[in-house]
């Protein structure tokens, strides 16, 4: 308090009283800077700890800023789940730059504990957040998808996570397919089926619906295929499988009622039963509210519209996704929308 007030006597800080607490602000950043260097490394650390401390436990929290500070301590523990808290929300919004951003930080963080399995948690739950930031920013075929998500699947071996396994299947799956790079894909659905075969799990059967469905439309297999629409059609319910979309940035109806839905009847001969498809997909995601699994739900019913000569209701989908990207910053519809 004496320092404090001689800074104020000299004029370094400034002091203004608001209703429920008292700033104090350097008149310069150069001043603060000097001020800052002039502590001992390890005083700095010791008010790094002391600030993350006190913001932690302010409500509503910044958990971006108080991992800073707990980084700048030297506290690795602490910095890396705020990091991941922080890149959460950010996800949460679909503000994706500062997701990815915060939760690459957090993996520095969390590679600096010793071997435990806290760290191992940590990193997983990082990795398996920045898998679904990379995807939704940078497009499924990205190469950092894998960087993120292959230890990931290690971690969760590792720990024996059956939750982590639906992101991990669902990313290393849709990477690698739309890389087309097909023998690998197909080992990750092979590995998913094992699962399903060691023990029934609602949510790996919904994810295997969705991307077994697409892979085998792709290969032309139809009935194949069909046959995974069908299943989730009939077993789809919105409350188990809500956790989803959170993950693949789809909902498991949404996405398997286009490839293996809407295009596949249409291929096979069903107009009418395509144009059902898209509408029923395309009013479960509006009532979802899901920024990308809409904008990507509306973006892939343009093609069906416009084979089914309805241009009108195609550029209308158009003009909504559009609006969404620019809203949500989902800078590749914009380019989709545009072609």
């Amino acid at each position: 308090e004496e320092a404090l007030s001689q800074a104020l006597v000299s004029g370094l800080v400034s002091r203004r009283r608001m209703a429920q607490q008292t700033l104090y602000t350097f008149k310069h950043a150069l001043i603060q800077e000097a001020a800052y260097d002039s502590l001992l490394a390890a005083n700095r650390r010791s008010v790094h700890a002391r600030l993350g401390g006190i913001l932690g436990k302010r409500a509503p929290g910044d958990p971006l800023r108080v991992a800073r500070h707990y980084a700048a301590a030297g506290m690795p523990r602490e910095a890396a789940l705020n990091y991941l808290q922080s890149g959460r929300q950010a996800l949460a919004t679909s503000a994706l730059p500062e997701a990815i951003g915060a939760l690459e930080l957090g993996l520095e963080q969390a590679a600096a504990l010793t071997e435990s399995a806290f760290r191992d948690r940590a990193e997983l739950d990082l990795r398996l957040a920045l898998g679904t930031a990379r995807m939704a920013q940078f497009g499924w075929p990205h190469e950092s998808v894998p960087r993120a998500l292959e230890p990931a699947f290690e971690l969760a071996r590792k720990l024996g996570d059956r939750r982590a396994l639906g992101p991990i299947f669902w990313g290393l799956w849709v990477h690698y397919q739309t890389c087309t790079d097909f023998g690998v894909a197909l080992e990750w659905l092979a590995r998913l089926a094992a699962e399903l075969a060691e023990q029934d799990d609602a949510e790996l059967a919904a994810v295997q619906d969705m991307s077994a469905g697409c892979q085998y439309f792709w290969s032309a297999e139809y009935e194949r295929a069909g046959a995974y629409t069908d299943h989730i059609r009939a077993n789809y319910d919105g409350r188990r499988h809500a956790g989803i979309v959170a993950y693949a940035n789809h909902d498991p109806l949404c996405f398997s009622l286009h490839w293996a839905g809407t295009f596949l009847e249409w291929i096979t001969g069903y107009p009418e039963r395509a144009l059902h498809s898209l509408e029923q997909a395309v009013a479960l995601a509006r009532s979802l509210g899901h920024p990308f699994n809409t904008a990507f739900t509306l973006t892939a019913g343009c093609h069906p519209l416009l084979l089914l000569g309805d241009p009108e209701r195609m550029l209308r989908h158009c003009d909504e996704v559009e609006a969404l990207a620019h809203s949500e910053g989902l800078g590749p519809f914009s380019l989709n929308v545009q072609v």
